[in-house]
């Protein structure tokens, strides 16, 4: 769900308010957590509306795209953006922007 030059998420929504999920059996998406918008996964998966807390199963093909920009992402502690290298912002940063996105805080 969402990631890229800035050093913070942004301070306001982006689009229109996301849905707060918690599907275990839905697969996930993954999004560069400080790109602009979080409507387009890594695979290309367009126009996602849905911030799933409680999932297990991540995208194949997110996966395989954030290896291919960042060889070994996977086995590091994945705090460091794919994208840019630069490190992600904390929980509480990604806790805060789900938060506005989603209209929950």
């Amino acid at each position: 769900m969402t990631r890229p030059a800035p050093t913070a998420p942004p301070a306001a929504r982006t689009d229109e308010s996301f849905r707060l999920a918690a599907d275990r059996d839905e697969i996930a998406h993954l999004v560069c957590c400080r790109d602009i918008s979080w409507r387009t996964a890594f695979c290309g998966a367009g126009d996602q509306d849905v911030i799933n807390m409680a999932a297990e199963v991540i995208c194949t093909m997110c996966l395989e795209a954030v290896e291919a920009m960042s060889p070994g992402w996977r086995t590091t502690s994945g705090t460091t953006c794919p994208v840019d290298g630069c490190a992600c912002p904390d929980e509480h940063e990604i806790d805060l922007r789900i938060a506005r996105e989603t209209d929950a805080g």
